[in-house]
Formats: C-alpha cells, structure tokens, sequence
C-alpha cells in the first residue's frame, strides 16, 4: 500500500464537504467520511485504479456521492490528493486548480 498526502485545499475541500452533509442530516457527514476513507483505502492499494486524466494525475469517482477524488502519483511512490471536487464543478477549473496547488503542502491519511 502506498501512502496517501492530502493538499492542504483538498484537506479543507474534505472537512467542507464532510460538515455540509452533517448539517444537512445528522450522521450524513459521517457516512461521506467513510465513504471517502474507503476510496482513499482502495487508491492507496490499487493506485491506477482512478481514470487517467493527465500524466500521472488520476480521477476517482465516489459511488454513493457525486464527489470525485482528483490525485496524482507520484515518483517516490507516494500518492497526493489534490482536490475532493463536486462532480457539478468544473473538471477543467479543478484540473487548472489541482495543478497550480500540487506542489503545496500536504497532509498525510492515516
């Protein structure tokens, strides 16, 4: 398994995203959570797992909310999570967006 690092904007995206569901339904932030966790498990075992949608820069669409984890793999064998977007937004802004921050400071997920 490869170790997970989180943008510090995709890390304030997940923490937005994650009180947003809370208020509006207790216990449905959570659920997003864990949601997302599992995605993070799954990408961090099967790295190419995402669709490609640039070199070495991956998609990862959630299943039970319309949410997508943008990341990129990178050489030392790490994997950065750029940005935790609404599939509503704009693929190409957050691309723009995730590529202006990717060398930023991260995070890791435990």
């Amino acid at each position: 398994m490869k170790k997970v690092l989180f943008n510090r904007k995709a890390a304030q995206e997940l923490l937005d995203a994650t009180r947003y569901y809370d208020n509006e339904l207790s216990g449905l932030g959570s659920e997003f959570y864990h949601v997302i966790q599992r995605a993070l498990f799954l990408i961090s075992r099967y790295p190419e797992i995402g669709s490609e949608i640039k070199l070495n820069m991956r998609r990862f669409v959630l299943a039970r909310f319309p949410y997508y984890i943008i990341y990129r793999l990178l050489p030392d064998g790490y994997i950065r999570i750029l940005a935790i977007a609404h599939k509503n937004k704009n693929l190409k802004i957050k691309l723009a967006q995730a590529v202006s921050i990717s060398s930023s400071g991260h995070r890791g997920f435990a």
